[in-house]
């Protein structure tokens, strides 16, 4: 059972990722074009609700917390790709 479990946590892992990847291309489209804070904001919370959901799905079964991603044409574990994500949200609350 902690095999599929642990299958099925990547594979939604991954589909998280490359949410997030795209929101961070929103985000960052957004913040180049001078686009108001009150939207980029917006934005930012819809990668903080992403950023959350992954790491629900990392704290509950350690095969995703051990697993290897690809997250920004780079490979990772799960806790690169948490830190890197609260650095950039931290960055991107004080615009």
């Amino acid at each position: 059972m902690g095999f599929f479990n642990a299958m099925s946590s990547i594979g939604k892992i991954n589909d998280l990722l490359k949410e997030i990847e795209y929101q961070l291309k929103i985000v960052g489209d957004m913040t180049d074009n001078s686009v108001s804070n009150v939207r980029v904001q917006q934005e930012v919370e819809g990668l903080i609700r992403l950023y959350n959901q992954l790491g629900s799905l990392v704290e509950n079964s350690s095969g995703a917390r051990i697993a290897v991603y690809t997250f920004l044409g780079r490979k990772c574990r799960s806790w690169e790709i948490l830190s890197f994500l609260n650095e950039t949200i931290r960055e991107l609350k004080q615009l």
